[in-house]
This record gives structure tokens, sequence and C-alpha cells, in this order.
């Protein structure tokens, strides 16, 4: 199966993406897609032919035409246009701050000094989103940020999830979930969080954040009827994930982030 193959390339796509300074929007679209293809059990390809790769939540027809572009050709045409690094043969981060130094880099079409340092700018960002922090730094943060939400609401069924949960020793982000009906409030109270210095994304259901030691935080809210399987989903590691729903579809079911469905 390709499908590894496929979603490393959203993967760094999204990567580049970020580093160039786009839309946090199109950036997370990507990274969602990487994490979709990589959690697939079944193969991308027999998805594609079959067309049930369209049933999947956050894949569109933009995202099929370029996983079929791959699947024919070896090659996927959006990852290499904003891939221009390969011009200038740039194959880590380190050789792409070399290569911002040089004056090679304002030969690429569309190139100039503003986009340059726009460019610079999202490898500072890029490398400070990039670092993990000990449990003991991240919890008594993760910790105060839901008492503040409970106080703020008065919700109770606020929880932390993702490898915080897992205790794990080390952490890339701070997920945390809700129960509510009426997500609004908690979406507001948790954007204007005292440490929260940039807001990512505020959704419906979902809201991202930067806190001030650059470490993200997301909040999912979901209703009642899907607070177990969502606090199951959003805590398990991705293997995990993937060996239940693989469990899951081997018994004619479907898990996932809403419940257990025939």
């Amino acid at each position: 199966m390709k499908n590894q193959e496929i979603a490393d390339i959203f993967g760094r796509l999204a990567d580049i993406l970020e580093i160039r300074g786009e839309e946090f929007f199109r950036v997370n679209t990507y990274r969602r897609v990487a994490r979709i293809i990589e959690d697939l059990s079944a193969d991308v390809a027999d998805l594609v032919e079959s067309g049930e790769i369209l049933d999947i939540k956050g894949v569109g027809k933009g995202t099929v035409a370029g996983i079929e572009e791959y699947l024919e050709t070896g090659r996927m045409r959006r990852y290499e246009e904003a891939s221009l690094w390969h011009e200038l043969d740039v194959k880590s981060m380190k050789s792409l701050k070399r290569t911002l130094r040089g004056k090679k880099i304002l030969e690429l079409p569309g190139m100039g000094p503003k986009k340059v340092e726009n460019i610079e700018a999202g490898v500072r960002v890029y490398e400070s989103r990039s670092g993990r922090l000990t449990l003991g730094t991240v919890l008594p943060a993760a910790l105060a940020t839901v008492a503040e939400l409970r106080e703020a609401t008065g919700i109770d069924e606020i929880e932390i999830a993702g490898s915080i949960r897992r205790w794990r020793e080390t952490i890339g982000d701070i997920d945390i979930l809700a129960l509510s009906s009426a997500p609004k409030p908690l979406i507001k109270a948790f954007t204007e969080l005292p440490r929260v210095v940039e807001v990512l994304a505020a959704g419906t259901t979902k809201a991202s954040v930067r806190v001030v030691d650059g470490l993200q935080m997301d909040l999912r809210v979901v209703p009642p009827s899907v607070y177990g399987a969502a606090l199951m989903y959003f805590t398990g590691s991705q293997a995990h994930n993937v060996k239940l729903r693989g469990l899951a579809q081997s018994k004619g079911l479907k898990l996932n982030e809403y419940g257990l469905f025939k």
C-alpha cells in the first residue's frame, strides 16, 4: 500500500506551506489529510477506485485528485509546485536556512526580498512549534486551563486528552475535550485565556491557540452522545486508534470519534 507515502507527502506539503507563511486553514487541511490517510486500515488505492474515499470526512475532491495523480504517475504536482526547494537542493531545515542566506533563491519565479523575509519568519515560528516539552512542564498549564474553563463557563465535563492523558514523557501539544450542546461560550472563553498569545483557529466546535511557551492548545467541544467515543479517540495514540478501527472493521463495524456503528 502507498498510504504512508501519500500521507508523508501531504505532511511535508503542510510543513512547507507553514514555513512559507500560508493561511493556517490551508496548512491544517493538508495536515489533517495526512493523518486521515496514515490512519486508514484499507488500501487508499482501493478506496479511490471504488469512490469510497469521498465518504471519508475531511477528504475532498481536490485531495482525491492529488492522490490519483500520485498513484498514476508517482508525482503530485501540488506538492512540487509548493516545494520549489528541489530546484535549490533543499533537503532539510539546515539547508533551507543556508539557502535563505544566499542570493540564488531570489532567482526563483515569484521570489523577492519580502518573500524571503516571510519564509525566514516562518522558519522561526516553525522551529518554535516543533519542539516537545516535558510532561512536568506542560501539565500545570493544561490543568490550569481546564480549571479556568470550568470557572468561566460553569461546565464540569472538561478533560485533558491526548499524550498528556496517556502520561507521555514529552508533549507536543495540549488536547482538551469538553462536553456541551452549546459550544460557543466555551470556544470564546478558551480563545480569551490570559496565556493565549495567538488564536490559530476558532470554529463552531473546535479552536486552536498558541500559548506563551510556544505550545499549541486544541479544544474540541462535543455533544453528550459522543463524549465517551471522542475521549477515547482523542486520547489514544495513532497506532492505538488504527488497531481499534481494524478490530471494528473485522467485525463489520465502523469506529470513529463519534461512536461505534454498523
